[in-house]
């Protein structure tokens, strides 16, 4: 880590920086296995993203054996420390399919029936203050550093009470020459404050590994005023494209082209990109529920304009999923982790929801973050064909409270021995908006009249499981 350059620097100091004897602290190096717990293939079989669950200052250390050096793109939104505790919002949404049946387990509260509060997500509550605010983010940095390629980006994702702090403290760790940006995102909403100016921005911290990055201002130009637009557009080429005829030696705009005197210029798409910009909050569609959700837009954003496709992108404070997923769509590849199991649960979800996120993922956990066993009554049986040549089908059951606890679930197989990563062939999720969770799933099970399908004997080789909105999981049996 770079230090001060000269014994007159400002230097920024925290609880824990320096050790009794004066020497500077290090991360914990020890690296604790990430076993993987579940699979869920692309449309290639393939499984080239990763979920981690784990407190990252203790997921790094495994990471970096593996990953050092070969991530191009880092966003981290880390909590703000506000002191508050945020808690998911549910809504409680209607089953669909032809197993919904009828009652209370098919109630129509849907997309009407307005939000509920659901489990914990996370408590933004870092002991300390400032000071330990930025003890917790150190040691972070520091590891995420090493991740970085040597031509790779850094965006840091702060609000005003932490920015300026948080500001030496990257210049420290990623030496102050490779500052890029003090980003401001402007976003709207209600205004409420009365005695103080109204917050309605964040700023992101960019900075780079080294000297050379990518950076595509081209990717993310600003719309033109449609009056500038108006005014630009005079004159069409043979091409379609509407140009300007300008005087060489300055003096504005020309009427008509004068031969050695004037020049044609093609009106550009947009001009380029400011240190400010505005980004609203996610459309109805794309929220999920979880607190703090951050826009597809910011992120498509900053991906689009320090990454390439193919890259690796990571966000190891990835709370609802809005960057894995932005990145899966954009065709980039992804590492995410957090330490909330409600928001490894809304990234399952949101990522198994999204169809574009078709390069597959694994899901890897300390041995402390593996989720808790849901206490839900649940089976999975093969639905009879009404009519020769049907689909095989199956259909999860239960009671109406348990199902609705339900926000994910899935029929696959154990990969090696018992307890092995389960490894999801079909998968269906619950609708976080309309709050609808599909109940009937395809699958190669052979399915015949209902008297055939004696309950009670398991399938020896499939076996399902659902998943909750608070980061529980079960196994689901599958009844012959």
């Amino acid at each position: 880590m770079r230090g001060p350059s000269a014994a007159h620097d400002l230097e920024l100091t925290w609880p824990g920086k320096y050790a009794a004897d004066g020497s500077r602290t290090r991360p914990n190096g020890g690296v604790e296995p990430l076993r993987v717990i579940e699979r869920f293939p692309g449309l290639a079989g393939a499984f080239g993203n990763r979920l981690v669950a784990g407190d990252n200052l203790r997921t790094l250390p495994a990471l970096l054996a593996e990953l050092a050096g070969r991530v191009d793109l880092v966003y981290l939104d880390p909590p703000f420390g506000t002191g508050d505790a945020f808690h998911l919002q549910r809504r409680m949404g209607r089953m669909s399919g032809a197993g919904a049946g009828a009652g209370a387990a098919n109630r129509a509260d849907g997309p009407d029936a307005g939000t509920r509060r659901g489990p914990a997500a996370y408590a933004d509550q870092q002991p300390g203050g400032l000071g330990g605010f930025i003890a917790m983010l150190a040691p972070r940095l520091e590891l995420i550093r090493e991740l970085l390629s040597p031509t790779g980006s850094f965006y840091l994702h702060l609000d005003a009470r932490t920015v300026h702090a948080v500001k030496l403290l990257c210049d420290e760790i990623f030496g102050a020459a490779n500052f890029r940006n003090h980003l401001v995102w402007v976003y709207a909403g209600r205004e409420l404050a009365r005695r103080r100016y109204n917050a309605k921005h964040d700023d992101i911290l960019f900075y780079t590994r080294g000297r050379t990055w990518t950076f595509h201002p081209e990717r993310i130009l600003e719309p033109l005023r449609e009056s500038s637009r108006r005014a630009l557009s005079r004159h069409v080429d043979e091409d379609g494209r509407p140009y300007v005829i300008r005087y060489r030696d300055g003096g504005g705009f020309a009427g008509r082209d004068q031969p050695g005197r004037t020049y044609r210029q093609l009106v550009p798409a947009g001009t380029l990109p400011r240190d400010w910009f505005t980004a609203d909050y996610a459309r109805k569609s794309q929220r999920t529920g979880y607190p703090t959700q951050k826009p597809e837009a910011l992120l498509a954003r900053l991906i689009a304009a320090s990454s390439e496709p193919g890259d690796l992108v990571a966000d190891l404070f990835a709370g609802s999923g809005t960057t894995p997923v932005v990145a899966a769509i954009m065709a980039r590849r992804w590492l995410a982790g957090d330490a909330s199991p409600a928001a490894i649960a809304a990234m399952r979800r949101r990522l198994l929801a999204t169809p574009e996120a078709s390069g597959g993922f694994e899901v890897a956990a300390l041995a402390d973050a593996m989720p808790p066993a849901a206490t839900l009554d649940l089976v999975i049986r093969p639905v009879p064909a009404t009519e020769p040549g049907d689909p095989s089908r199956v259909r999860i059951t239960g009671s109406a409270d348990d199902l609705q606890a339900v926000v994910a679930w899935a029929i696959g197989t154990r990969e090696g021995e018992p307890g092995g990563p389960f490894v999801a062939a079909t998968t269906a999720t619950r609708d976080a908006w309309t709050g609808e969770l599909t109940t009937d799933l395809p699958t190669d099970l052979p399915a015949g009249p209902a008297t055939e399908l004696p309950f009670g004997s398991a399938d020896p080789v499939r076996i399902g499981r659902a998943w909750t909105a608070s980061g529980t999981a079960t196994d689901v049996s599958i009844a012959r």
